[in-house]
């Protein structure tokens, strides 16, 4: 079996795959990052380094790992006003700007794996060095009842229709209703948010968390996982089942996992899901009306554009009032939040290598005429500033239409950002993605 490195972050699966590749007789070196990586790296070989050390990495995989390289683990997203640079970053300037420039996790990791490529290092996935770890088909419990089966196959049917926008990996929905949709804060905060809310105590517990990966999503790097915190996070949502991709993602400590499951009365059900690329991206020309002194720039209109596509693939399944954009990214989508709590919750979010911009840029699209609440201009105004949102767009329906106060465009000039309205659309084209 060939040497192995492992670049790892937090979490236990950069260990689990480490004692997998040992218990097969293999050799494994973990590069273990500082301040993700935990402590319990240190009984395997192991190298330490800092964010910025790209040349003690790549001279590590190559040493010890013989260029083979698997990356596991949670990390936070790292602002490179704390990488500490070796010489290799310096070396690798223009691609290491590539790879931290606009787009989504998956952008991201693609270009990450690009960069390793590039410097001679073969990329594996999880699921190739430790396959005991893949979900299969054979479910851990019976099939789904009919009133979970429907939940389940509306969450697969919202991850197809946001297929190709790298949002999320997961969705919960309780009663045929979409009560949270995965952002870039994951899905153990996704989880916690419905723990705090009073939505599943009325009625007891019910509804499902789905899992699987974005369609087109690099695997190798950011297969989605679930472990025993993930079945006790379900719990404690007043969530009653887990469904989770067959074939397409991780399961780590399988025996404690059955065990939580078995406790909590959360049933897993392991399933072929099939969520599918679009083949098609559906591009919606609208009017749009600036409706103070603040011009949105081309860059914020295009993302203005993604959060219009967005709302409306949603508008099917009666959620997704609000979204926030931002350099291409869609960071959060609303479900069951009024716009206020939805706002709150973005200036919390920031994307992959961030520090904050020196101007502001996205956009905060909202829905008028959704079930999110009143539609308060005024209060959301403090929350953009918060986030260093460039303005807010409002995609005004006919008869649902929402008088924006003079005040809120008063406010709006005073601190630079733009008020927009979007209206339906004229017409639709049909682009190949």
């Amino acid at each position: 079996m060939a040497p192995l490195a492992i670049l790892a972050g937090g979490g236990r699966l950069p260990l689990l795959i480490a004692e997998s590749v040992a218990s097969r007789g293999g050799a494994v070196h973990i590069v273990a990052i500082r301040g993700e990586a935990g402590p319990d790296v240190e009984r395997h070989p192991h190298s330490w380094v800092n964010w910025g050390h790209i040349g003690r990495m790549l001279r590590v995989i190559k040493s010890h790992g013989g260029g083979n390289l698997v990356i596991a683990g949670h990390v936070a997203r790292p602002d490179v006003m704390s990488f500490r640079p070796d010489l290799g970053l310096f070396r690798n300037v223009p691609a290491i700007a590539r790879i931290l420039r606009s787009g989504g996790d998956n952008d991201v990791l693609t270009r990450v794996i690009a960069f390793f490529e590039q410097q001679g290092v073969t990329v594996k996935g999880v699921h190739e060095v430790a396959p005991e770890l893949l979900a299969l088909a054979t479910p851990m419990a019976p099939v789904p009842p009919p009133g979970i089966a429907g939940d389940i196959a509306i969450g697969a049917r919202v991850l197809t229709a946001l297929a190709d926008l790298d949002v999320g990996q997961a969705i919960v929905v309780a009663d045929g209703h979409v009560v949270a949709i995965e952002g870039v804060d994951g899905t153990g905060r996704m989880l916690a948010r419905l723990a705090t809310s009073t939505l599943h105590n009325a009625s007891g517990r019910r509804g499902v968390l789905v899992k699987a990966p974005k369609a087109g999503q690099e695997l190798r790097v950011d297969m989605p996982a679930i472990g025993p915190e993930t079945v006790s996070d379900t719990a404690a949502a007043g969530l009653t089942a887990i469904a989770i991709a067959a074939g397409q993602v991780l399961i780590l400590d399988r025996a404690e996992l059955e065990l939580r499951s078995h406790d909590s009365c959360v049933a897993l059900y392991i399933l072929p899901l099939g969520i599918e690329r679009r083949e098609a991206i559906e591009t919606k020309v609208f009017h749009l009306r600036q409706c103070g002194r603040v011009m949105p720039t081309p860059a914020d209109m295009a993302d203005i554009r993604t959060g219009v596509e967005t709302t409306g693939r949603l508008v099917p399944f009666n959620t997704g009032a609000a979204t926030a954009v931002v350099r291409g990214h869609v960071l959060a989508i609303a479900a069951a939040e009024t716009f206020l709590a939805f706002a709150a919750r973005v200036t919390q979010l920031r994307q992959w290598g961030s520090m904050r911009l020196p101007s502001p840029r996205g956009a905060l699209v909202v829905r008028s005429g959704s079930a999110a609440g009143p539609l308060e201009i005024n209060a959301l105004l403090p929350h953009i500033m918060e986030a260093n949102l460039a303005g807010i767009a409002i995609v005004q329906t006919g008869d649902q239409a929402h008088a924006i106060p003079a005040s809120a465009i008063a406010d709006a000039d005073t601190a630079g950002r733009f008020i927009v309205e979007a209206r339906p659309p004229l017409f639709s084209r049909v682009g190949r993605p």
